[in-house]
């Protein structure tokens, strides 16, 4: 049975500080979960490493540990050691819990600086919640992973024999960029040519090139209901209002943006 992998503490102590030094140590881990260093089910160092590594006695960090199970952040598990609780107390909750300013008030004190908290919608669907419409995935229990890898070495081992790891062109390779503009022009007539074709990571990465080169804080997109949450986040990323929608046609469209953007029109459906 492979032993647990222990998380390392970044405490520092103050021993000039009115506050003893156990309730120090309790003090700082509890200020690593907070902060999501440490997470439900990690497991701390024991008591006589951590007390090696904070050059005190064992018995303070036995004290440090007890107060947090007295508090429900932690709990020993017999021989296996001292983890983070599955089930963390809440110190104090909001007085708004749904208001998203709040939310991302509260979260950035926590950490010291600002940031935008998740998003209320879904990014994704996880394999055991709700159910995916989408056109379906591949058994990856068939993908021929060896051949990959194959091909993956050899293309490694060949571009480090002539020093092109390194950055190149963020459009993508050139050769690639020409071959996809050749099956492009005979298979689907279309005048493009290399200089034409830039190659993204994924769909939402070219999405988000796609909004941020036609489209301008402001401008309104409009979107359906049941769509493709991580382009609603790219959209709105940059600025865009999304006015979201059910099924309708394209004239019921447009009266829906001119709802959300009397002003001006819609500049893009989605």
């Amino acid at each position: 049975m492979l032993r647990p992998r222990r998380v390392p503490l970044d405490i520092t102590l103050d021993p000039q500080s009115v506050q003893p030094l156990y309730l120090q140590i309790a003090n700082a881990v509890t200020q690593e979960i907070e902060r999501g260093r440490l997470s439900a089910g990690d497991y701390l160092p024991s008591t006589r490493a951590l007390a090696d590594a904070l050059a005190v006695n064992r018995k303070t960090i036995v004290l440090a540990f007890e107060e947090l199970v007295a508090q429900g952040w932690i709990e020993t598990s017999g021989t296996s050691g001292t983890q983070v609780s599955a089930t963390l107390p809440v110190r104090c909750a909001s007085s708004r819990p749904d208001k998203k300013a709040d939310t991302e008030k509260t979260a950035s004190s926590q950490v010291g600086f600002r940031y935008i908290a998740a998003p209320e919608r879904a990014l994704a669907v996880l394999e055991d919640h709700g159910v995916k419409l989408d056109e379906g995935s591949p058994d990856g229990r068939l993908f021929p992973a060896d051949v990959l890898a194959r091909a993956y070495r050899g293309a490694l081992s060949k571009v480090s024999r002539y020093n092109r790891l390194s950055y190149a062109d963020p459009r993508g390779s050139a050769s690639l960029r020409q071959t996809i503009a050749t099956m492009l022009k005979t298979e689907r007539g279309l005048p493009v040519n290399a200089e034409n074709i830039c190659i993204t990571r994924g769909s939402q990465h070219g999405i988000f090139l796609a909004a941020m080169t036609l489209i301008r804080p402001g401008d309104v997109v409009v979107v359906e209901e049941l769509t493709y949450e991580p382009a609603v986040m790219a959209f709105q990323a940059l600025g865009q209002t999304s006015g979201q929608s059910g099924w309708m046609g394209t004239a019921q469209m447009s009266r829906h943006s001119k709802r959300f953007a009397p002003r001006s029109a819609s500049r893009s459906f989605f």
